[in-house]
C-alpha cells in the first residue's frame, strides 16, 4: 500500500472502529469483542489491499462484524457441545471405577461436587490435565486456547476446585 492509501485506510479506522467495537460489545460483554474487531479490521485491511477500498465502508464493516460474531457463537456451541461429552464420559469412567474402591467411592461425592461447582472450562482443564494426564499444551489443543491462557485457566481451577472441596467436605 502506498503511505496515502494507508492514510486513507486509517482515516476510515479511526472513524468506524468505535462503532464497529460498540456493535461487538454490546453482543459479547466482553473481552471477545477486542478479538473479533481486530478480526474485522484484518479483514477490511486485507480487502483494502487487494483493491476494495471503496467496499470498506462502516455497512460493510457491521456485516463483518455480524458474520464473525455468528462464527464466533457457533465455535463456543461447538466447544460447549464437546466438552459437555467429554465431562459425560469421564464422569461415566470415574463413578465405575469409584464402585471398584471404597475409598474412591468415600471420595467421590464431595469430589464430584467440588468439581460440579467449577465452570464448564474449569473443570474441562482439570480433568483432561489431572485425570486424562493430558499434558497442558494438549489440553490447550482440546480447549481451542493458547498455552499460556490453559495454564492461567488451570491455576484458577485448581484454586477454585480446593475451595469448593474445602466447601463440600466441610
Amino acid at each position: 500500500m502506498s503511505d496515502s492509501c494507508q492514510d486513507e485506510f486509517w482515516d476510515v479506522y479511526d472513524e468506524t472502529l468505535p462503532r464497529v467495537y460498540g456493535f461487538l460489545v454490546r453482543r459479547t460483554g466482553d473481552s471477545t469483542a477486542e478479538d473479533l474487531t481486530q478480526e474485522v479490521f484484518v479483514t477490511a485491511a486485507r480487502t483494502w489491499s487487494a483493491g476494495g477500498r471503496a467496499r470498506v465502508t462502516l455497512p460493510w464493516l457491521l456485516t463483518v462484524a455480524r458474520s464473525r460474531l455468528i462464527d464466533h457463537y457457533r465455535a463456543e456451541q461447538r466447544r460447549h457441545r464437546n466438552l459437555q461429552a467429554a465431562w459425560s464420559a469421564r464422569s461415566r469412567r470415574v463413578a465405575a471405577s469409584a464402585e471398584d474402591s471404597s475409598e474412591a467411592t468415600r471420595l467421590a461425592p464431595a469430589t464430584e461436587a467440588a468439581l460440579a461447582a467449577l465452570s464448564g472450562p474449569q473443570r474441562a482443564a482439570l480433568v483432561l490435565h489431572h485425570l486424562d494426564d493430558l499434558s497442558v499444551a494438549e489440553v490447550a489443543e482440546t480447549l481451542a486456547r493458547s498455552v499460556p491462557a490453559t495454564e492461567s485457566l488451570l491455576a484458577r481451577a485448581r484454586r477454585s476446585f480446593r475451595t469448593a472441596l474445602k466447601e463440600s467436605a466441610g
